[in-house]
């Protein structure tokens, strides 16, 4: 049974939150099976709020981060196609900032490692927090790493103290900001400098990306809704970076203790409930003209496709067969889609048309396949 509660309380200010958008049985982001599933294993109602008081704009139905993170969690950032390009932008900045020589830097939501890796040659030593890790120290490389949420850790089990504290998209998972950064502001000196990064709530609402709303995400932030969060908790922002690569724009926020205000978030409850009208209508569209073709490829086993699948209405059931690259997903179906996961190695698209599955990935794709029609879903193009 998938454990599920209610957060009726802003995660920034505390003020009752008001629901917007429910969405019963939504699938879960990045499950994966051996054989095709009859009946959805993994779905539980998601309803999105909105703060009377501030704006913010956040879950309320969530569920618990164990049954999350840890048994059948699969997502890898090493795994994105889109990492390489975004570290490299993450750490062009952060070197920017902090200048000093060998840093010792705690990465909280570390993953797979991938960023702590590339980073061998800029840290004097590295930190990883993940509960998808388990824990180990490797003096002669200079890492360590902890299996567990940073809530949970005890920082003087650390061999050093970190002095650069970096997230990259993580501060969107954690239930209670509060407590997450009343720990930071305990730990952190005047000097240590923080540096995290988040999917920009505005482009997501603006550019009608409704299908970016996840279990996993519980918060969507904006530069000031973010900003708003650490004033609250003695922190002000030092510097901030827009990425327009990573889900169609996040922002990279370095901030450290101090004083700062700012104006409210401007997004509001008329503009999302419209904007989520505009969506609906667009998916209606994008079904209707997906189901004249017979044989359609998808193309695309990312971990949003599901989503992606529940706001059509045909939930891509008309789909028999998913294109991906990973070896990995060779052969397994999705919990909540039934068509089978198929190797791009094993089929010619020659003479076949192709749905982009996976939207976040769409240029990627059309880059490096060949097929006779290619159907691009989020701007309804046929190329």
């Amino acid at each position: 049974m998938i454990m599920e509660k209610r957060l009726d309380y802003c995660g920034i200010c505390g003020s009752d939150v008001k629901e917007l958008l429910t969405f019963p049985e939504f699938p879960f982001a990045g499950r994966f099976m051996k054989k095709v599933c009859e009946q959805p294993e993994y779905i539980a109602d998601l309803s999105l709020g909105i703060c009377n008081r501030c704006n913010h704009v956040q879950l309320i139905t969530i569920v618990e981060p164990d049954f999350l993170y840890t048994k059948g969690y699969t997502y890898r950032t090493s795994k994105n196609f889109l990492t390489d390009s975004n570290q490299k932008v993450f750490l062009e900045f952060i070197k920017e900032l902090y200048t000093e020589k060998s840093p010792t830097v705690l990465d909280i939501g570390c993953n797979d490692l991938s960023l702590l890796s590339v980073m061998g040659d800029y840290a004097g030593y590295r930190i990883g927090v993940d509960p998808i890790q388990s824990d180990f120290i490797d003096n002669h490389n200079k890492i360590e790493v902890h299996g567990n949420f940073i809530e949970e850790i005890n920082w003087s089990a650390f061999q050093t103290k970190p002095n650069l504290i970096i997230s990259r998209h993580n501060i969107e998972h954690i239930l209670d900001t509060s407590k997450f950064l009343n720990i930071l502001w305990n730990k952190a000196e005047k000097t240590t400098l923080l540096v995290f990064e988040f999917p920009d709530a505005e482009a997501m609402i603006n550019n009608l990306r409704y299908d970016q709303i996840f279990h996993q995400h519980i918060h969507y932030f904006t530069r000031d809704s973010f900003t708003q969060l650490i004033n609250l908790h003695g922190f002000e922002v030092v510097a901030s970076k827009y990425n327009t690569k990573m889900w169609g724009g996040s922002w990279i926020i370095a901030f450290r203790k101090g004083n700062e205000t700012l104006s409210q978030n401007k997004l509001n409850d008329k503009l999302i409930v419209n904007n989520y009208e505009q969506f609906k209508s667009k998916n209606v569209i994008i079904d209707e003209h997906l189901i004249k073709y017979s044989d359609v490829y998808g193309y695309g086993a990312g971990q949003m496709t599901p989503v992606f699948a529940y706001h059509l209405p045909s939930k891509l059931s008309t789909i028999k067969i998913i294109i991906d690259d990973d070896h990995e997903k060779d052969g397994k179906y999705f919990d909540y889609i039934n068509a089978k996961i198929v190797h791009s190695s094993q089929i010619d698209l020659s003479s076949s048309t192709v749905f982009i599955t996976s939207v976040d990935a769409a240029a990627t794709i059309i880059n490096n396949i060949v097929a006779r029609k290619i159907i691009l879903p989020n701007i309804l193009l046929t190329i």
